[in-house]
């Protein structure tokens, strides 16, 4: 039931309807406007001499009424349970007890209670009808109990109101009239009577007793409210550490646009995304000690897409193949062994690195690089870029160099032309029209065929053949052509020497240090600091003298590989021109006149000789 803001009573003194006005409504009396309706002065109104209308300033709360974490169903106002209460008033003509219902599923006030508070007042000559009558009635209204007293004697009292939904409760304080004050031990009784015992705020309950304007609600208990359990959830291994399509930041600070991270790299076996089991939850509790239980997390399942696998009895997702991994539409994770772009190679992509095959449809732009783990296929032209694949590369236009371009491939290189770039493939180069001014290196063949068949300038070599239409010019423009040696190999023997004699500088470098520290130590002259420095540089001298090892044996063996050439041929469809070199195994011949139709090749007596083509 609903409490008003306001009532309406009639009381003999304007002291006894504040007290009946702030029993009923439950506030303080700080908390109420009187308003007086009318004061009678006739000597038959003595009991009634003031008509009174009492306005609480709380409005729509109910008395003692605490804030409710839940909000009221189906349109019903929220109430508290509150239990009944009663008061006495000390009147001229005697001693009044007012009886107030409860609210909510509160307990009512009961005679053996009303009568047993009336005898530890030291209320005496007790109208026990008069009392069973006020209780039955809870009218809120005074009736008279026992005649006038010198004086009464009342201790203070408590209330506990628990909320319907038993998430905290709250405490009201009452005064006493001459007796003894509620102390923190009687509340906490009385909170463990109406079966509150957890979430009880020690702290709220003396600032409640201290109170200077009693009666006021004060939360003195909260339950605790449960936490759901999360979701499962899918962590993926990939994508985490860059921003797709954004520059990458050098160390300087500077930006590379060059670099925009679009691939991701997976090799077989790779765990692609992991499944993280739903939690259960906490558990909440009431102030009454009641368990709320919390409500568990939904599971998730992980999606196989293309080339991926669960495994792990579904918590896993790995990669069956190399290649890219893309989540698609549907929210599968799948892996492409072959990675497209669909325009050019430019800054709209950034450079491409990609485990397995690339196919561009269109160019690639100056100053950008593909690297792929297997073919590379570019339906235009290349433009002083670097191209890596460990197996071959297709150019359906031709590669313009400009001095910088570089393509190197574990096989086979077909392109339209080549100019002022430098090409290297394991396999064979092919070539639909032209070669100039380039540095050619196959470990099988050269072919340049096609309308022009043209090889000029620059550097050919091959293992095993260089074949064209014309090689050189009318100009006599210098042209180096050589058969029979692995270019490639002949590449790894320049570096390896080169590494050798860096390395062998470094160990002299290592070896007069360690002497000079040496001769500072047999002297005593040597510092603390300089010992660690001579134990340091002696474990280098061990690894570069090992270092050195290595080299002079890799040397040695492709220099045995290199005296093995092999008899490889130059041949030309059309015409050779003065300015050529051709060079077959350990022999050179720089040509002079133009050579027509003719098969250049190592004869029985070491010397180059000219054949038919």
């Amino acid at each position: 039931m609903s409490k008003p803001e306001a009532i309406e009573l009639e009381a003999r003194s304007l002291q006894d309807g504040v007290s009946m006005a702030c029993a009923t409504l439950g506030v303080s009396p700080k908390e109420i406007e009187v308003e007086v309706l009318e004061k009678r002065t006739a000597p038959e109104d003595a009991d009634k001499r003031y008509r009174l209308r009492i306005t609480s300033r709380v409005a729509g709360k109910a008395p003692g009424a605490g804030e409710s974490d839940g909000a009221a169903k189906d349109g019903e106002a929220h109430e508290d349970s509150r239990d009944g209460r009663w008061l006495v008033l000390c009147r001229e003509d005697g001693i009044h007890l007012v009886v107030n219902p409860p609210t909510g599923g509160g307990r009512p006030c009961t005679t053996e209670g009303v009568t047993r508070g009336l005898a530890d007042a030291k209320v005496r000559g007790v109208d026990a009808a008069a009392v069973e009558a006020a209780v039955r009635a809870q009218s809120s209204q005074p009736v008279k109990v026992a005649a006038a007293q010198p004086e009464i004697i009342v201790d203070g009292k408590a209330e506990v109101v628990v909320s319907r939904d038993k998430m905290q409760a709250e405490i009201v304080v009452f005064p006493p009239s001459g007796g003894r004050k509620v102390t923190l031990d009687d509340a906490l009784r009385l909170l463990r009577e109406r079966g509150v015992l957890v979430g009880i705020d020690e702290d709220a309950l003396r600032r409640a007793i201290a109170l200077e304007s009693p009666r006021v609600p004060v939360i003195v208990a909260r339950g605790k409210v449960p936490v759901n359990g999360e979701n499962g959830r899918i962590e993926y291994g990939l994508f985490a550490d860059r921003a797709a399509g954004r520059p990458a930041e050098m160390e300087d600070g500077r930006v590379d646009f060059y670099n925009l991270s679009i691939v991701e790299n997976v090799v077989t076996g790779q765990v692609l995304a992991t499944r993280i089991p739903p939690t259960d939850g906490q558990p909440g509790q009431t102030v009454t000690g009641e368990t709320i239980k919390a409500k568990p997390g939904r599971p998730v399942n992980i999606l196989a897409g293309t080339n991926t696998e669960v495994v792990e009895n579904g918590s896993k997702l790995v990669a069956t193949s190399d290649g890219q991994a893309v989540q698609t539409s549907n929210g599968r994770l799948s892996v492409f062994p072959v990675y497209e772009v669909k325009g050019d190679v430019d800054f709209s992509t950034g450079n491409i690195d990609f485990i397995g095959s690339v196919v561009v449809r269109g160019s690639v732009a100056h100053g950008f690089s593909i690297k792929a783990g297997n073919d590379v296929t570019i339906e235009g032209h290349v433009d002083s870029a670097t191209i890596e694949a460990g197996r071959n590369v297709t150019i359906r236009g031709g590669v313009q160099g400009r001095g910088k371009g570089r393509i190197t491939a574990g096989g086979t290189v077909s392109v339209k032309f080549i100019e002022s770039a430098e090409i290297t493939a394991g396999g064979d180069i092919q070539v639909g029209e032209a070669v100039m001014h380039s540095i050619i290196n196959a470990r099988r063949r050269v072919i340049v065929s096609g309308k022009k068949g043209l090889v000029v300038g620059g550097s050919i070599k091959a293992l095993e053949e260089v074949r064209a239409k014309v090689i050189g010019s009318t100009f006599a423009t210098s042209t180096d052509i050589e058969v029979g040696v692995d270019p490639i190999l002949y590449q790894e023997m320049v570096a390896t020497a080169n590494a050798l004699r860096e390395t062998e500088a470094d160990l002299i470098r290592t070896q007069q240090a360690i002497k000079l520290l040496k001769d500072m130590q047999e002297k005593g002259e040597l510092p603390t600091d300089k010992r660690a420095l001579l134990l340091k540089l002696t474990r280098n001298q061990f690894q570069l003298t090992g270092k050195r090892e290595d080299l002079m044996n890799r040397k040695a063996e492709i220099e045995k590989s290199l005296e093995q050439r092999q008899h490889g041929r130059v041949r030309a469809l059309e015409v050779v021109y003065p300015g050529a070199r051709v060079t077959i195994g350990h022999s050179t011949m720089l040509v002079t006149d133009p050579v027509i139709r003719c098969s250049l090749y190592l004869a029985e007596h070491g010397e180059i000789a000219i054949g038919a083509y």
